[in-house]
C-alpha cells in the first residue's frame, strides 16, 4: 500500500511518519522539491515524484497537506483517482463526499466524552489564543502561509478546529455572528484577520481565537444544567521527553487508525465543510 502526500511541510511530514507506522510506503508529491534532502522536517518519505506521475491504486491513500490556498486546486486534480482522499483543514471549496477533511481534534478523548453527552450541553466556550510567530522558529514568519492572505492564511481558516467542533457536536450551523479583527498587512500588502470571535444568536456558543497574542491559551468549556466540563490544553503539553506523546499528538494516530481500518465517519467531507468557507465570507 502507498500513501501519496501533497505538501511536504511539518504537517505533511507528520502524516508521513504516522502512515509509515501503519505500514504504508510513503511517496512525496512535489514539483519544487527534487530530493528528500530538500524537506526541512523529519519524515518517512521514500521518494518524491511530480503530481503528474501519481498512479494510485484502490487501497492507496492520498493526503493533501499543502498551503490552504492550494487545497481546492489539488483536490480537483486528484478527486477522480482511485485512492481514498484526505485533506488537511480547512479543506477545499468543493462539493465532494469523497474527500475527507482531517480535523484531528474530533479524536481528542475529552471531545469524544462531550460528544457522548452533547444532547445535554447547553453552553460552549472555546478559546484558542496563539502566537503563530513561534510555530516555526527557524523560518521567517512573515513568509508563512499563516500570515499571508493570498496563501489562505489568517486566524479564521488557520484556527478552524474550534469552528468545526460546533458541527461535530451537533449545534446548528446557521445564525452565527462572525467578527474579525484586522491588525496586520502582509508582505503582499493584503489585510489579514489576526483574531476573530464567533457567536450564535442564542449566545450559547462562543469562540474566540487569535494568531498574534502575548496571552497564549487554549481552553474549552462546556456546561449543562448541573456541571461544567473544562479542558485546558496547557496541562497536557508534550513533556521534554521525546518518547512521550501529548493528547494532541495522539489524536493524529487515533484519527488515522479509525479511517484506515473502516473509513470512519467522524471526519467531515468536503461537502460538509463548505459551511466554514461560507462563514469566512461573512466579515
Amino acid at each position: 500500500m502507498r500513501a501519496y502526500i501533497i505538501g511536504l511541510g511539518s504537517i505533511g511530514s507528520r502524516h508521513s511518519r504516522i502512515l509509515n507506522d501503519f505500514g504504508f510506503e510513503v511517496i512525496g508529491i512535489s514539483d519544487s522539491k527534487k530530493s528528500i534532502k530538500d524537506i526541512k522536517y523529519y519524515n518517512a518519505i521514500r521518494e518524491i515524484i511530480s503530481i503528474k506521475d501519481i498512479s494510485p491504486k484502490k487501497n492507496d491513500i492520498l493526503v493533501i497537506s499543502s498551503i490552504t490556498s492550494l487545497h481546492t486546486k489539488y483536490a480537483k486534480l486528484v478527486k477522480h483517482s482511485g485512492a481514498r482522499i484526505f485533506c488537511e483543514k480547512p479543506g477545499p471549496i468543493l462539493n465532494s463526499d469523497k474527500i475527507k477533511i482531517l480535523f484531528n481534534l474530533r479524536y481528542l478523548p475529552f471531545i469524544q466524552f462531550i460528544k457522548n453527552i452533547s444532547n445535554k450541553i447547553e453552553y460552549i466556550k472555546l478559546e484558542f489564543l496563539a502566537n503563530a510567530k513561534k510555530w516555526h522558529p527557524s523560518e521567517d514568519w512573515k513568509r508563512s502561509y499563516v500570515f499571508r492572505h493570498n496563501l489562505g492564511g489568517g486566524s479564521f481558516l488557520t484556527n478552524s478546529h474550534e469552528v468545526d467542533l460546533i458541527s461535530f457536536l451537533g449545534f446548528k450551523k446557521n445564525k452565527y455572528i462572525l467578527k474579525k479583527r484586522y491588525k496586520y498587512i502582509d508582505i503582499d500588502n493584503q489585510k489579514l484577520d489576526t483574531s476573530f470571535t464567533l457567536k450564535n444568536t442564542s449566545n450559547n456558543v462562543n469562540i474566540s481565537s487569535s494568531i498574534i497574542t502575548n496571552l497564549e491559551r487554549r481552553k474549552y468549556e462546556f456546561k449543562n444544567r448541573h456541571n461544567s466540563f473544562i479542558y485546558d490544553f496547557q496541562k497536557y503539553k508534550k513533556s521534554s521527553s521525546t518518547s512521550s506523546l501529548s493528547d494532541i499528538d495522539m489524536t493524529y494516530y487515533l484519527m488515522w487508525e479509525e479511517n484506515l481500518k473502516n473509513n470512519g465517519t467522524r471526519l467531515p467531507t468536503a461537502t460538509d465543510n463548505i459551511w466554514i468557507h461560507e462563514l469566512n465570507k461573512l466579515n
